[in-house]
């Protein structure tokens, strides 16, 4: 059995402050990414006017979406490219 073990050197004025910044690296350490890629569709409402809507989608299911069901068309789409949630602090 392997131990695999991560060190980060912390530089802190304050001593009393070392917890927090240890716990707040570690919280973003720890985000795992997933893969996505961005989806825009439109549908123009009259001929000098049109809607845009922009999507971070993780899946391929476009006939589940809304944009679909009120006869957006699609666009453009991106590549899939790694997308890391926001970590949020307290």
């Amino acid at each position: 059995m392997f131990l695999i073990c991560r060190f980060w050197l912390i530089y802190c004025e304050t001593p009393s402050d070392v917890v927090s910044m240890a716990t707040k690296l570690y919280s973003e350490a720890i985000v795992v990414p997933f893969m996505a890629n961005f989806v825009v569709f439109a549908k123009r409402r009259a001929e000098n006017e049109a809607q845009l809507r922009v999507f971070c989608m993780t899946d391929d299911k476009m006939d589940k979406t809304l944009e679909c069901q009120e006869r957006f068309r699609e666009i453009a789409r991106s590549r899939d490219v790694e997308v890391l949630p926001p970590v949020h602090f307290v």
